[in-house]
């Protein structure tokens, strides 16, 4: 039943299929308030679950809280964000760049905060106190 309400709201009616859905600031904050909550980016990096499903999983409280959307939506919703917040953040690393924020900055860092981006590579079998090298 739930499956043709989201495809009455997904085709207009023509039959074509719509662009996508607007979501207010109070819908985006409450998403990435349970996304920080639910722990959804450490989920994702463990690769356990595929990440459809982990949206698929919020769509019941996201209901109870009074927003309809599907979990491809919240997929879309995440890339978009992630990819301004990015943005602006790689704008604010920019020497002489006028400072830039968005909306949701604050939320957005909480969520991608202490995520490395990439793994320090250490001296992995080296051991430099091995003082047995001499000059040649």
């Amino acid at each position: 039943m739930l499956t043709s309400y989201f495809e009455n709201i997904l085709f207009n009616s023509c039959g074509k299929k719509l662009k996508g859905t607007n979501w207010t600031e109070t819908e985006t904050r409450c998403f990435l308030n349970l996304c920080i909550e639910k722990r959804i980016i450490q989920m994702m990096d463990g690769k356990r679950h595929k990440h459809i499903d982990i949206y698929n999983s919020l769509e019941p409280s996201m209901k109870e809280m009074g927003f309809i959307k599907t979990g491809a939506q919240m997929k879309m919703k995440l890339k978009h964000l992630k990819e301004m917040y990015f943005k602006c953040k790689r704008n604010n690393n920019t020497s002489g760049a006028s400072r830039q924020t968005f909306a949701f900055y604050d939320e957005m860092e909480q969520l991608y905060c202490g995520r490395p981006s990439v793994q320090a590579i250490t001296n992995i079998g080296i051991d430099s106190t091995d003082n047995n090298i001499q000059g040649m």
